[in-house]
């Protein structure tokens, strides 16, 4: 029985983008460490202890965001796979339940063929606008397994 999901990838033109720095996501990232210094010099007088622990949380996610917001090359596969391309190497990965695509930004969550787990998160600053469309028409046809 032939299904809608094969058709699509038998006429399926190959999606390949180029993801840039997106100052989109470098301003979220600032707004959030603001607001976030800002309740902890609020809260110091309070409690010493939890100011530490918030400016500690603080620092992990502004490093790990720094990390997510890097050039890369994606690559949707006619098989359903992926392959990620990060300073001159690539990996074969598979799109994971948990991923969001939506008009404004994408959050893909990708198995790496190590076992390891890779978020992208994606703007629409990001990448080409025709390709961000064709990002979003390819999850919905192909769907998320």
């Amino acid at each position: 029985m032939i299904t809608f999901q094969n058709l699509s990838r038998q006429y399926a033109s190959q999606l390949l983008f180029e993801v840039k720095f997106s100052k989109l996501y470098q301003n979220i990232v600032i707004i959030c460490v603001a607001v976030t210094l800002l309740s902890i010099v609020l809260v110091s007088y309070v409690n010493l202890a939890i100011s530490l622990m918030c400016l500690l949380i603080t620092i992990f996610l502004v490093i790990n965001s720094f990390k997510n917001n890097q050039p890369r090359e994606l690559q949707w596969q006619p098989d359903g796979s992926w392959l990620i391309g990060q300073k001159s190497q690539q990996i074969k990965a598979k799109l994971q339940a948990g991923s969001v695509v939506t008009p404004y930004f994408s959050s893909l969550n990708f198995k790496l063929e190590n076992n390891r787990t890779l978020n992208v998160i994606l703007f629409k600053d990001n990448v080409d606008a025709e390709k961000y469309r064709q990002l979003r028409v390819r999850m919905k046809v192909e769907g998320i397994h």
